[in-house]
């Protein structure tokens, strides 16, 4: 089993409210300092590695048909009971759903209920929203050698099922930098910033060399919307969503899970042996000071959904960094949590 995230540090700046300070990148396995000579780029899995996203990539779905004013959070969708055909082919949710709001489909990540909400983007709208939050292209501007630009294929290449699956995560492929970018964006109150890795440069006696600042690439939905969304990615951090373990003592975390079956080449389909799980979400949801993504590949115990495996790892370790930073617990979350 492999795992790996990526965290990015958020700060109040002039440019905007809420910007990227620096990002943390961490892979396992690791690697020996002591042997500098042996590492490469590859290791470096956190911008070299892409995967289907599955469910985590339906924030992107969310934002765009809200910042379109085609749904509100309120808006109700049918399910289908579970169970749904287009083009000929099945889309299953994981339980029976009815008719649930938007707000609920999101909580509850039904494929039937986002597939719809991709019809009601249309193609068009919703590659370029994929597009405008990063993705099928580098964030840090090459800067990185290894970068992969993951998969977003022109609509051109698009099948008359595609409309249903990429809104669910699936025929795009993502790196974990990717996903926090596009994740950031919806914390930095709907601004994509472009990821910085180094703040500054010092020399042997400690003054800067070198000093580097936040930069803004464009606001991709307007900052009410990106509230709703954080909104509707608290509910899924709760009892009534699917990551109830990624939740943290004293703090309210937005986030969303992922679990995507991986590409079986031998036999030309989905796996159905074979799992990526994951969760991504930042904290505190109101006021965010970082976000944060884990990933599993391939679980091996456990079980095999991201809210499983993946949301329990995160829950540890924005327990630490919280404390790492200093963060003062929301005094809302304790009001609520003694009633």
């Amino acid at each position: 089993m492999t795992n790996y995230s990526a965290c990015s540090r958020l700060c109040n700046c002039d440019e905007a409210k809420k910007q990227v300070k620096f990002k943390a990148l961490a892979n396992r396995p690791t690697y020996d300092p002591n042997e500098r000579a042996s590492l490469t780029w590859e290791d470096n899995r956190c911008v070299t590695d892409t995967f289907e996203p599955g469910s985590t990539f339906k924030i992107v779905t969310t934002a765009a048909t809200l910042n379109e004013g085609l749904v509100t959070l309120d808006t109700p969708i049918f399910c289908e009971n579970g169970l749904w055909f287009w083009a000929g082919v099945p889309l299953r949710d994981h339980s029976s759903y009815g008719t649930l709001t938007v707000e609920q489909v999101l909580q509850k990540s039904s494929n039937v209920g986002f597939a719809k909400l991709g019809l009601k983007l249309g193609e068009t709208l919703l590659y370029r929203y994929i597009r405008e939050f990063g993705f099928g292209q580098t964030v840090l501007n090459q800067i990185m050698p290894g970068e992969q630009i993951g998969t977003l294929r022109p609509l051109t290449k698009w099948s008359k099922l595609s409309i249903t699956r990429v809104p669910i995560g699936y025929e795009v492929a993502a790196t974990p930098l990717q996903m926090i970018t596009a994740m950031s964006a919806i914390a930095n109150d709907g601004v994509l910033m472009r990821p910085m890795l180094i703040h500054e440069v010092l020399d042997e006696e400690g003054s800067v060399v070198a000093r580097y600042s936040p930069r803004v690439v464009k606001q991709i939905i307007r900052p009410e919307i990106a509230k709703q969304v954080i909104k509707a990615l608290s509910s899924v951090v709760s009892q009534e969503g699917t990551a109830g373990k990624a939740a943290v003592e004293g703090f309210t975390v937005a986030g969303k899970t992922g679990t995507s079956r991986k590409w079986d080449n031998e036999a030309k389909e989905y796996s159905h042996k074979r799992y990526l799980a994951s969760f991504i979400g930042f904290l505190p949801a109101q006021d965010p000071e970082f976000a944060l993504l884990t990933i599993i590949d391939e679980p091996s115990s456990g079980g095999i959904y991201g809210g499983q495996v993946a949301a329990p790892v995160f829950s540890a370790m924005a327990s630490r960094i919280a404390r790492h930073l200093d963060l003062s617990p929301e005094t809302s979350f304790w009001e609520v949590a003694s009633r």
